[in-house]
């Protein structure tokens, strides 16, 4: 015989050991979810951005102008 004759052959010789089951349907778990008490604060920067238009001070070379129209 070979090896792997062998090894099947006691391998199929050996008794199968009984399944267990267990049914935790009839079980019920009873528990609080703690979760730690800290308040977390995130402060960023403001945002940055152009300006979309130029602001003047002085309108007066269009005050002008629109004199000169009329």
């Amino acid at each position: 015989m070979t090896p792997f004759m062998l090894a099947a052959a006691l391998f199929a010789a050996e008794p199968q050991k009984p399944v267990q089951t267990h049914d935790f349907s009839v079980q019920e778990i009873k528990g609080l979810i703690q979760k730690p008490a800290v308040d977390v604060t995130i402060s960023r920067k403001p945002a940055d951005f152009p300006r979309a238009f130029k602001v003047r001070e002085n309108f007066d070379d269009k005050i002008v102008s629109s004199v000169d129209q009329l």
